[in-house]
């Protein structure tokens, strides 16, 4: 069964990992969003009601500084940093069996060989022909998938279901 794969570190794969990462971070947008619309409402309210909308008017700032924070983080400085990261350009050898996989990466900074049960990843998700295998909340070893055939990407997806459990593996067909 070994699945062997070649991904090189590109510019557009880091930024693709950036995206699904603060994608990851759902909760985090819906209360940033319901927090946003609950200020901007109580500020109508008390506007048309006569009552203090001027230090309203302040968490409304606030919560917008916050809001624009937030998506400088996720969204904007990772953009800024990729061009520097020291992964870039690395190719990555990855060989998938049954219970484990390998990875040797050559590059630049690194020159590394692991071997690792599925068992490490906390989660994988695939999205538009790269999986993601993570091994914390924003550390992922980025496979190119789009050169396999559908029985060979069928048999990674059950050996990651198998090993982690269905709801860590966001495999969408």
């Amino acid at each position: 069964m070994p699945i062997e794969l070649t991904t090189e570190y590109t510019k557009e794969r880091l930024l693709r990992f950036q995206r699904v990462v603060a994608a990851s971070q759902k909760g985090l947008w819906i209360f940033l969003a319901l927090c946003t619309l609950f200020v901007c409402g109580c500020y109508v309210l008390l506007d048309t009601l006569g009552g203090d909308a001027e230090r309203l008017l302040f968490y409304l700032i606030l919560i917008a500084v916050l809001d624009v924070s937030y998506l400088l983080l996720f969204l904007v400085i990772p953009r800024m940093t990729v061009s520097a990261n020291k992964s870039l350009g690395t190719v990555v050898r990855y060989v998938f069996d049954q219970a484990q996989f390998r990875m040797e990466a050559n590059g630049a900074m690194v020159n590394e060989t692991a071997e690792m049960p599925y068992t490490v990843l906390k989660k994988a998700v695939r999205a538009r022909g790269e999986l993601f295998l993570f091994l914390g909340r924003a550390q992922a070893y980025i496979v190119d998938i789009s050169g396999l055939s559908p029985a060979q990407a069928a048999l990674l997806r059950q050996s990651l279901a198998a090993a982690l459990g269905e709801g860590r593996v966001r495999w969408p067909d």
